[in-house]
């Protein structure tokens, strides 16, 4: 809380474009909506609620919809399309805090860690390359 005793933690703090939608993500309800967007732009319908799968911080959208979320925590999660939350790199993350998909014809994920400094830990912050279904499990980026 800041000194005037207002919670500060973050809310509403990703927002990507897929298929017509504005997706945000929620770190402090652990939530992931949509909405669906105008051709001018502005939404043009109700806030949806995707998912709820707990605490997260970035997130990116496959073509196919699948949603792969940072958690702040050693894992990363799927939301399938069918709305089916899968971990997909269920230790190690150290913090995640960043993903983006790796283009190619096997499918990965970038993975940015904070080597859990928000947890207290001093481990070196990271860049993992995890392996999608149909590739490698996890192949470490850089140490």
């Amino acid at each position: 809380a800041d000194p005037a005793g207002k919670d500060l933690r973050p809310g509403a703090n990703g927002l990507k474009l897929h298929n017509g939608a504005l997706y945000i993500s929620n770190s402090f309800a652990g939530t992931i909506h949509a909405v669906t967007l105008g051709t001018d732009g502005a939404p043009s319908g109700p806030l949806r609620l995707i998912a709820r799968p707990g605490q997260i911080d970035d997130f990116a959208i496959h073509p196919d919809g699948t949603i792969y979320l940072a958690t702040h925590s050693d894992s990363v999660i799927e939301i399938g399309r069918d709305r089916t939350l899968r971990t997909v790199l269920p230790e190690g993350g150290d913090g995640s805090t960043a993903v983006a998909l790796v283009p190619g014809k096997v499918p990965a994920l970038y993975v940015l860690t904070t080597g859990s400094l928000l947890e207290g830990a001093a481990r070196p912050a990271r860049l993992l390359k995890v392996a999608l279904p149909g590739g490698e499990r996890l192949c470490p980026a850089s140490g």
